[in-house]
């Protein structure tokens, strides 16, 4: 009998101390800020790296939906990272740039042919060392992204 009464008792503090965890964690998530300046201005500056190989099927989706986003252009910095494609991934993506001027793409590409160990990996990196913003996402080829 005091078996199970040392188990409740451990039992209900141990629910205690959970429930008091998650009641912290909701009242800190619900005086977290909108994303944004108190001025309701943004200032961050963002890089999006976007590693491909083989995404020619998926880049005017993918690059329509980049340059469709509701955050500053002039804020935004694109890096196309083509890891060896075969197909016109690389074609395509140029072709966009030189259709919109005004959307921020730079496109860099794998400089070895052939099975290079972690060349996407590297690929990021360089990526990574060349972007100018002080917000860096990552993406993939294949998602469509909606406004916002």
């Amino acid at each position: 009998m005091s078996f199970f009464i040392v188990f409740t008792l451990i039992l209900l503090a141990v629910s205690a101390v959970y429930l008091s965890l998650i009641i912290v964690f909701t009242i800190g998530m619900l005086k977290l800020e909108e994303p944004g300046s108190s001025d309701g201005n943004f200032h961050t500056r963002v890089t999006v790296i976007i590693p491909a190989r083989n995404e020619e099927a998926n880049m005017d989706d993918l690059l329509e939906g980049l340059a469709g986003q509701n955050y500053p252009m002039d804020l935004c910095e694109f890096i196309l990272a083509d890891d060896q494609s075969e197909d016109g991934t690389f074609a395509k993506a140029r072709e966009f740039s030189g259709n919109h001027p005004l959307f921020p793409l730079k496109i860099i590409r794998t400089e070895e042919k052939g099975d290079v160990p972690s060349s996407k990996k590297k690929l990021i990196e360089r990526a990574i060392n060349i972007a100018a913003g002080e917000l860096i996402l990552t993406t993939d080829a294949d998602v469509r992204h909606a406004p916002g």
